[in-house]
């Protein structure tokens, strides 16, 4: 709902096509071109599953603080708190910290989709409600890779590591072609 503030002068590609049904009912050409560009991260950075958690979490910063967080945190040694401000520059190693467990719970939309492009296993959670936008960027990016759209687990003082694992279980590789985010690209893109 949000206000779309000046019209890009060419779309070329759009996480999913809730929006793109958002740009075009605003008088915006968009192509049916779908995918989130961390999609493609492994094309660019190679990362073994060499596992040391048997589960990561994954917050939005709005969550980093929230106590139900850190009673997870303190359940168990084979819990990683993978928090997306502490790298820096150094990108790659939220790669390496989210293929380092053996699956993750996030909150972060990145946090989704940077474990599905590795393979590893992964549900959403919720620690608060304030994810921006609500469900529309994670429904978004869940209809972009043929994933069922499923609300979060959100996570109180009685939920369980061993249950995160447990849900974690019930995911299923997603389905996506990259060539068409490939193709769209309106820059030259190096061993990709």
């Amino acid at each position: 709902d949000s206000v779309l503030k000046e019209k890009p002068a060419r779309v070329c590609a759009v996480r999913g096509p809730l929006s793109r049904k958002y740009l075009l009912e605003r008088g915006v050409e968009c192509p049916e071109v779908y995918g989130d560009p961390a999609l493609l991260l492994p094309r660019i950075v190679k990362a073994e599953r060499k596992i040391k958690y048997k589960l990561g979490i994954v917050p939005i910063v709005p969550d980093i603080n929230n106590p139900n967080l850190k009673s997870l945190l303190s359940q168990s040694d084979d819990v990683k708190f993978i928090n997306m401000m502490d790298y820096g520059n150094d990108w790659r190693r939220v790669i390496e910290d989210i293929c380092s467990c053996e699956c993750i719970a996030s909150s972060s939309l990145h946090g989704l989709i940077v474990s599905d492009a590795y393979g590893v296993p992964n549900v959403r959670v919720a620690f608060s409600d304030c994810a921006a936008g609500g469900d529309f960027k994670y429904n978004d990016y869940y209809m972009s890779v043929s994933r069922e759209m499923n609300k979060p687990i959100y996570i109180d003082e009685n939920t369980s590591v061993d249950n995160l694992i447990e849900q974690c279980r019930k995911w299923k590789p997603i389905t996506f072609d990259a060539q068409p985010l490939i193709d769209s690209c309106p820059f030259d893109l190096i061993n990709i």
